[in-house]
């Protein structure tokens, strides 16, 4: 009780002031009165700021909650092939597509991923499965799914060729080519085709390969490819107004038939009577020849044919790599690699 007399007859001055003029006794007076008492509140807070933070809280306005985003209406594309299409033959089905081709063969139930030996080829695939007296590694004693001697109807990328092996749903209902009863499992094989490119810009390009195997006929039951569509080359020009029987053919551009080269066969022919120009023949092993005057095929080097290959293996020995013979392949092949592959 003296302790708060005291505290109640203090002039009444600012914190900085008292702090500046009181001395210590009377300082700790002051904070003990000053302190909070365990009876204002629970969690020591004064009665003023425990007020204070009640009416801050509950003077807000109330919201409503937020409703939730609705999700996005995500479209599912509508699947467009511009080349490709299925088909059914005794023991595979097949689809195809612009770039791939899955062809799929039943396997009975028990089958796992050791049983199925598969190896790729640029010509074709062979797919066997392991039997019982047949070692794993080896396929001699192996059932033939998919006859790796058979030819394809074109090349493969062994690359991107590969399989895998999944259970048959039983919602299939035999669209796979065999009986929908059957649980047994499925072989699929994705193979990756090998587009050429075209050697000039007027070659069109053959996506499809219209089946698996080009002797197919007695094994296919049921195919189902998009006919070409035949362009009326008459009735087109008549769409776009030009009368084909009624054109003067002094005014086209003769330059646009000449496969990819801007001149004229006038033009074409005088450059080889002068000897700028030849027309070089290749083979599919990579022999390139010329035909002389005499009807002969003369083999061709595009070094020249003053150049020769003694001349070329001293010019890459001389450039600090490996020799020829040590490091293979032939002399096209060594220039390739010392200019950077072009």
């Amino acid at each position: 009780q003296q302790q708060y007399t005291m505290a109640a007859q203090l002039p009444r001055k600012t914190p900085s002031a008292v702090s500046a003029s009181a001395s210590p006794a009377l300082l700790v007076l002051l904070l003990s009165f000053a302190a909070p008492s365990s009876q204002w509140s629970g969690s020591g807070t004064s009665p003023f700021l425990h007020r204070h933070r009640h009416r801050r809280l509950h003077d807000r306005p109330r919201c409503s909650p937020r409703p939730p985003c609705p999700s996005p209406t995500r479209s599912s594309p509508t699947p467009t092939s511009l080349f490709g299409g299925y088909g059914v033959a005794s023991n595979y089905t097949w689809k195809e597509e612009q770039y791939e081709i899955d062809v799929t063969v039943p396997v009975p139930a028990g089958t796992r991923a050791s049983d199925v030996l598969f190896r790729a080829t640029p010509t074709g695939v062979d797919l066997r499965l392991a039997s019982d007296d047949s070692d794993g590694g080896d396929s001699g004693g192996a059932i033939p799914l998919l006859d790796g001697s058979r030819t394809m109807r074109g090349r493969v990328a062994v690359d991107g060729t590969y399989w895998a092996l999944s259970d048959r749903e039983e919602s299939e209902g035999g669209g796979d080519g065999t009986s929908g009863d059957d649980d047994g499992r499925l072989v699929i094989v994705t193979i990756e085709k090998m587009i050429r490119e075209p050697t000039d810009q007027f070659e069109v390009v053959e996506f499809d390969w219209g089946g698996v195997y080009p002797d197919d006929k007695d094994e296919v039951l049921e195919k189902n490819y998009d006919e070409p569509e035949e362009l009326d080359v008459r009735e087109y020009c008549k769409e776009l107004g030009v009368d084909i029987d009624n054109i003067n053919m002094s005014m086209v551009d003769k330059t646009m038939f000449s496969s990819g080269l801007n001149m004229t066969r006038s033009t074409l022919d005088e450059l080889s009577d002068a000897g700028y120009v030849k027309e070089v023949t290749q083979q599919e092993f990579g022999k390139e020849f010329v035909t002389d005057g005499d009807g002969k095929a003369v083999p061709f080097s595009p070094l020249g044919e003053n150049v020769g290959d003694d001349e070329v293996q001293e010019a890459l020995g001389r450039d600090g790599g490996a020799s020829p013979a040590a490091a293979g392949g032939g002399i096209r092949d060594q220039l390739r690699d010392l200019v950077g592959g072009g």
